[in-house]
């Protein structure tokens, strides 16, 4: 046993070491981090400013430990060559589904989370029974698909009968654990009597019932205010679901067929159709008519098609609403189906998620072709975070050991995947294309060498390939160029607008037995950027196993697994460019999330396939066990959409939802607003529909358009274009998008809604347009100048409402932020105007002045400091202030700051306020935050 041990260890030296060494730099580069201070280079006053968050800083820290760590496993992979090389004697084998599948990912999810997947536990007791019952594992492992079936065919008998027998609930959610069991005992023992003769048929059999679980997707009753409320879905949309059942029904007796007859060679068991169909209904959606009063999100989903294909927009010239074409396929499957109605975004999304899973399926189960790939569709569990999509099905379809073999194919693949991606999802479609750079060079020079072009011409799949390509091509060559500059404008700003990076604070499930809570935070910081890190650090591991071990380094390279490797470690390494960035304080991985789950299952195909060429049985075991935990800990503890675990699959299984009262029934034509269409919405959300129809009605001329700031969805359900070419001034930060996004407005916007001061350039293209504010129901309206006088009248009173009512405005640590990064930020400064200290005159209360330019300060709490000014100041000109102010700051002390100001025309009020946070002395103050200030002659500050 020692020597299984220590054999083992010998294969995990170059992986522990580099993963010792990543987290020995995260936790020593981590203790510089309060003495860094970010470098602003715009004026961006978002969650990096607001927090003094050292973002650059905390990015280093991730990418310098990763690059160490890397480093470490390769030169220690070189240094243990020939222990890499050895092949151990194994005295005893670790059972794959045993140990790999459940006791090891088992017991350290338990140790790390305190929590235990009930499903997923009794799964494994019973397969220890089965142990005691049944010597061949290969039965084993079948037996144990048949229970799985079971229950799933339990579930499509449900999904049945709640559909036929609609008063009484035949199979009770608590019941179907119990029925499953029940019928696998009875069946267990049948076979077992017959010495498991018909198992194989047994497994194919309960496979015919899976289809029947998309009825779940016709379910149209809604539980709400003790009624039971029926909406009916589209012709077009019970005709698609009715469609991929009898598809999937088709596929089942086709596979039946050709198994059958040769039952005891058929491999794999499983049909194809049964993985898609467990994809699906653990990837679901409840495609209920509900509208949860996010209009952010569902807008970006959907707005783009309305755009271009319903208000006829250029794409990328006149509109462009968000990096990528992602949202295509749901606003194509919204618009097809439901005519585009806002509240029928969840059953379009529904569809989507069934088309890509048939999909992406389809890629897994031709990549796999044995019954592993069953459990490959359990254990594949995604956020509905759908960014990832293209880049799983380009993994997945490249992996192909078949396809690399017809080295033209796979190249003419590879061109088409990574054109579709770079639309897709820019920062995915680059991880797939340079993921895959290095194995196409390596095909294409097998094709060279070996002259294979010269056979090509005579294959229909060469030439349907590239017919397929030349669109793609064609579309690609004329927006290749417009996307990059879009993506360059909304990437230079990304690290500032939206770098959310920090020490995370640990979630409450962490490891609880740890007391001290800055232990538990340090760990946690680590545990977190190791598990962003391990695909690449694995990944890195086995290449340096591959290549090293005895043999031709061109055979090695044509491989499947030299791709794999490969790919696995730029594409990370690229898609964490951007999502380590993304991750807030309180973690929220669904962006890393997706990530993570993909490589870890495409590592686990890899060891799956490929792991006995390379290392030990025993370690391709544990290999497994740990992407198996990873797995499952990233989607079920590090992200806070609702995912499905294994074995909470029958909850998905709907009779009726329940909607409760805070929500409202509606029917958008009796709004007149029809793109509303049918169903239940947020009371909130209504009123601000309702609220923003009433402004349109009152204000806005028929193709007039207006903005809106973040409810980017009432474009679409307003039927309006966009006024420019990013339809909301949410996406732009920067000063140079700012510029060019403003610069493709045709004409300005009737109203603006929301506005932002974290948008500041925006916000003083407002104010210097002469935008007037009006409050209207509890909502405010920026209304253009003109339409205000002709609807509103006097102007005067609209400018005074903005000196008298603006609110106070909290910057937090933004001045901070900006104060530390004077030098770079002084190429923004248009105008200046230099005080000494001795030029002021300076007053007070609760102060005592030491000498001309010190002042101590008495009283923090109850006293001011007057400053009078030696001329006015034009608020509008110069709208930045820039203090130094020194003193014995302590790491990690914070003073508030209140800042008032007097003019010509107006004292000093409770409104006209500037609050912030100093910690070192150097603040540049964005006055004009405040639009009074702007409005203002000012003669003092307080």
């Amino acid at each position: 046993m020692k020597k299984e041990i220590k054999s083992i260890l010998t294969e995990f030296h170059p992986l522990i070491f580099g993963v010792f060494v990543m987290a020995i730099s995260i936790a020593v580069l981590s203790l510089f981090t309060d003495l860094k201070y970010q470098v602003f280079y715009d004026m961006i006053f978002k969650t990096t400013a607001e927090t003094g968050a050292k973002t650059s800083w905390e990015l280093t820290v991730f990418w310098v430990s990763l690059l160490l760590g890397t480093f470490s496993i390769v030169i220690f992979s070189f240094i243990k060559k020939k222990e890499l090389n050895k092949k151990f004697k194994e005295n005893f084998k670790l059972d794959l589904v045993s140990y790999g599948v459940f006791i090891i990912p088992i017991s350290f999810f338990l140790i790390l989370t305190q929590t235990i997947n009930f499903f997923y536990f009794i799964m494994a007791l019973i397969y220890l029974l089965l142990c005691f019952f049944i010597e061949e594992k290969e039965k084993r492992y079948k037996n144990l698909i048949l229970l799985n079936l079971i229950y799933f065919s339990t579930l499509s008998v449900k999904a049945l009968t709640d559909k036929l027998i609609k008063k009484v609930e035949i199979i009770s959610y608590d019941s179907i654990y119990l029925i499953t069991l029940l019928l696998f005992v009875i069946i267990f023992y049948y076979l077992r009597k017959n010495r498991f003769k018909n198992l194989d048929k047994l497994i194919l059999y309960f496979q015919f019932p899976l289809p029947l679980m998309l009825l779940t997707y016709l379910t149209n009753k809604y539980e709400y205010n003790n009624e039971l409320i029926k909406i009916a879905f589209s012709r077009r949309y019970k005709a698609v679901i009715i469609f991929f059942i009898v598809y999937f029904i088709i596929i089942n007796l086709i596979e039946y067929r050709n198994k059958i007859k040769n039952i005891k060679k058929a491999k794999p068991l499983i049909t194809l159709s049964t993985v898609i169909l467990i994809l699906i209904i653990r990837f679901y959606v409840e495609p209920k008519f509900v509208h949860y009063g996010d209009f952010w999100h569902w807008g970006e989903e959907s707005i783009i098609w309305h755009q271009i294909f319903e208000k006829k927009l250029i794409l990328f010239d006149e509109y462009i609403g968000t990096t990528g074409l992602f949202p295509m396929i749901l606003g194509f499957i919204q618009s097809l189906l439901f005519k585009g109605s806002s509240l029928s975004y969840l059953p379009s999304l529904a569809i989507t998620n069934i088309i890509w899973m048939s999909i992406i399926g389809t890629a897994i189960y031709f990549l796999i072709k044995t019954d592993f790939v069953l459990f490959i569709a359990l254990f594949l569990v995604l956020p509905q975070y759908n960014r990832t999509h293209m880049l799983m099905l380009s993994l997945f379809v490249l992996s192909n050991s078949e396809l690399i073999k017809r080295r033209i194919q796979w190249i003419q693949m590879y061109i088409l995947l990574s054109i579709l991606s770079v639309f897709y999802y820019p920062i995915n479609g680059v991880a797939v294309a340079l993921g895959g750079a290095i194995f196409a060079l390596t095909q294409t020079y097998f094709v060279i060498k070996e002259k294979e072009y010269l056979k090509i011409f005579r294959s229909k799949l060469f030439w349907f390939l590239n017919i397929t390509l030349i669109l793609p091509v064609i579309f690609s060559l004329k927006n290749t160029l417009k996307l990059i500059k879009i993506i360059s404008l909304l990437s230079s700003s990304s690290l500032l607008a939206d770098g959310r990076a920090g020490k995370f604070i640990a979630e409450d499930w962490f490891m609880k037995y740890i007391i001290n809570q800055n232990l538990k935070d340090n760990i946690w910081n680590i545990f977190v950027l190791l598990l962003i890190a391990f695909p690449i650090l694995i990944s890195t591991y086995f290449l340096c196993v591959y290549l090293l071990k005895k043999d031709k380094i061109l055979k090695k390279i044509k491989k499947p697994e030299f791709f794999i490797l490969t790919f696995s470690i730029i594409a990370v390494s690229i898609n964490c460019s951007y999502s380590v960035m993304r991750i807030n304080r309180n973690v929220d991985f669904y962006r890393n999330a997706s990530i993570i789950i993909v490589f870890m299952t495409i590592m686990i195909i890899f060891l799956y396939k490929y792991g006995n060429r390379y290392i030990s049985h025993n370690t391709k075991i544990i290999f497994i066990s740990i992407c198996i935990l990873i797995g499952n800990i990233s989607a079920e503890k590090m992200t806070k959409f609702n995912t499905t675990s294994f074995g909470e699959e029958y909850k998905n299984i709907k009779r009726s939802y329940k909607v409760d009262d805070n929500f409202e029934y509606v029917n958008g034509k009796d709004f007149d607003i029809p793109k509303l269409g049918e169903g239940f919405i947020e009371k909130k959300a209504l009123e601000k529909l309702i609220i923003n129809k009433e402004i349109l009605n009152k204000i806005v001329h028929k193709d007039e358009r207006v903005w809106f700031m973040y409810d980017r969805e009432m474009q679409k359900i307003f039927d309006l274009k966009s006024p420019t070419r990013m339809d909301s001034p949410f996406l732009t930060t920067g000063l140079k998008a700012t510029e060019a996004n403003l610069a493709s407005m045709k004409e300005l916007p009737i109203f603006i809604t929301d506005l932002k001061i974290g948008k500041y350039y925006t916000y003083r293209w407002v104010m210097d347009n002469k935008y007037d504010l009006i409050d209207y129901k509890g909502f405010q309206f920026w209304i253009r100048p003109d339409r205000y006088k002709e609807i509103f009248g006097d102007i005067k009173k609209a400018e005074e409402y903005l000196i008298e009512n603006s609110p106070r405005q909290d910057l937090k640590y933004t001045a901070f932020s900006l104060g530390n990064s004077m030098k770079s930020l002084e190429k923004l400064m248009k105008d200046r105007k230099k005080y000494e200290i001795g030029s002021l005159q300076i007053e007070g209360e609760g102060i005592e002045f030491l000498t001309q330019k010190k002042i101590k300060i008495k009283d923090i709490n109850n006293s001011y400091i007057d400053i009078i000014l030696p001329e006015i100041i034009d608020g509008n000109k110069y709208d930045f202030l820039y203090l130094e102010l020194s003193s014995d700051y302590q790491i990690n002390e914070n003073r508030k700051i209140v800042i008032l100001w007097e003019t010509d025309k107006y004292p000093m009020k409770e409104n006209r306020i500037i609050i912030l946070e100093d910690k070192n002395g150097k603040l540049l103050i964005p006055m004009g935050t405040h639009p009074a200030w702007l409005y203002s002659d000012v003669t003092k500050s307080d």
